[in-house]
């Protein structure tokens, strides 16, 4: 983890993509707050905005972690990183993706079961 936060790029990737999600959950949360004719709108919108930066963050993390892992695994078998790249994004992501789905469902919902197709639904989005 350590590796982790001392890549300034990793470190990028992870602040922009969440302040990226954040600023969409703002948006959709004033979207549903003026449909919805929620009152006060503002709290509506912040609620959101914080649930989507907390659920990017929790995704990314685990991602780049799982990315840092895997380079320092390729390095020792001498394989380039062209060779790997795209496998191992889509790995992490998967795995990224079914951790944090599971978790948002058993949180949400509680149950076991919920937090097996939570996860298999978020691994199955971020595949695609």
């Amino acid at each position: 983890m350590s590796a982790l936060l001392a890549d300034r790029d990793a470190r990028r990737r992870i602040l922009t993509g969440t302040a990226a999600m954040a600023a969409v959950g703002s948006a959709v949360g004033l979207n549903v707050a003026i449909l919805r004719n929620l009152q006060p709108i503002t709290r509506h919108t912040l609620t959101m905005s914080a649930n989507w930066a907390l659920c990017s963050l929790f995704f990314l993390t685990t991602r780049e972690a799982l990315l840092a892992e895997q380079r320092s695994r390729n390095d020792t078998l001498h394989l380039r990183m062209s060779q790997t790249r795209t496998s191992d994004e889509m790995f992490s992501s998967v795995i990224a993706g079914g951790l944090t789905g599971g978790m948002l469902a058993f949180i949400s919902r509680g149950r076991r079961q919920s937090a097996i197709t939570g996860a298999a639904f978020f691994a199955a989005v971020a595949a695609a």
